[in-house]
């Protein structure tokens, strides 16, 4: 026998050629479901295992920040107490007074620290709005669902109270607590506040 170049035709082998294409139908069956199960969110013990972990973390970070402010309090109490070297130099003017840098970095840490508890508690509150349930049926049930009907018979929340609860909440300042209750006593979704809707506001925002 002698070796050719030449391949065999597949259709002289019908058993192999329909294996071979069972087995290409059933690679990217299992490249859609590996796709599939990658887009999927993670289970809720596995999301709660990593909010465990970064709670560790972020509680171990910020106890690391007060050591950090704890060492500069007592060095600037050494100084004032005149152990510090500067202390006794700075004590012919009278006064003793911080470097502008030392001024620069606080203003820093203020804004960083705003602009970050403020981006954590939005983001917080995302995760919690989609759990977190009111649950008011109790005052329109069994011996107390008086209040309900006096509820309801008071006039719905203003468009400006609102409006306001509703700006809050999209700019994560509060939760949705308060906008829920306003929903549920009853309040005029439609109404106009310097020409906009309740609608219109949340779009512009």
């Amino acid at each position: 026998w002698c070796r050719s170049n030449i391949l065999p035709d597949p259709s002289l082998f019908p058993c192999v050629q329909q294996r071979n294409d069972q087995d290409r139908v059933t690679t990217k069956g299992t490249e859609k479901m590996g796709e599939s199960a990658e887009s999927l969110p993670p289970t809720t013990e596995a999301f709660l295992e990593e909010l465990r972990r970064w709670k560790v973390s972020f509680s171990s970070s910020v106890q690391m920040m007060f050591q950090g402010v704890e060492l500069i309090e007592k060095l600037l109490e050494d100084q004032l107490a005149g152990k510090g070297g500067t202390a006794a130099a700075a004590a012919t003017e009278g006064v003793l007074r911080v470097r502008h840098e030392d001024v620069v970095a606080l203003d820093s840490l203020k804004v960083i620290g705003k602009d970050f508890f403020h981006e954590a508690r939005r983001r917080l509150a995302v995760v919690t709005n989609g759990y977190y349930q009111i649950d008011l049926s109790r005052f329109f049930q069994g011996a107390v669902q008086g209040v309900g009907q006096t509820i309801r018979l008071f006039c719905p929340v203003t468009p400006e109270d609102f409006q306001k609860e509703l700006f809050s909440f999209l700019t994560g300042t509060n939760t949705a607590d308060g906008l829920r209750l306003f929903l549920k006593i009853g309040t005029d979704v439609n109404g106009l506040l310097g020409g906009q809707t309740a609608l219109l506001m949340a779009v512009c925002a």
